[in-house]
């Protein structure tokens, strides 16, 4: 699974989210596999509700950056798990 660190004060709201994969393009801004409270995880798209308030912001390598759209701004980074050799 993925660890995911925050930009603020939302430790439990990150806990629920695990980072499966990343596609990145050069044209198009990206999708992550986004899993929410260890169900199967789901395609979503840059610039898409990931779920409730939170937004796919960005994703970028082995990253994905959620956005909260509400006033309080939480961003919660999604990272996937380093590949062992």
């Amino acid at each position: 699974m993925a660890t995911a660190a925050t930009t603020s004060t939302a430790a439990p709201a990150a806990s629920r989210y695990s980072l499966v994969g990343v596609l990145s393009g050069r044209i198009q801004a990206g999708a992550a596999l986004i899993s929410i409270d260890g169900q199967d995880a789901k395609p979503v798209r840059v610039g898409t509700l990931v779920d409730n308030d939170m937004v796919l912001e960005s994703v970028n390598g082995r990253q994905a950056v959620l956005s909260s759209n509400t006033e309080n701004s939480t961003k919660v980074v999604l990272e996937m798990p380093k590949l062992t050799q």
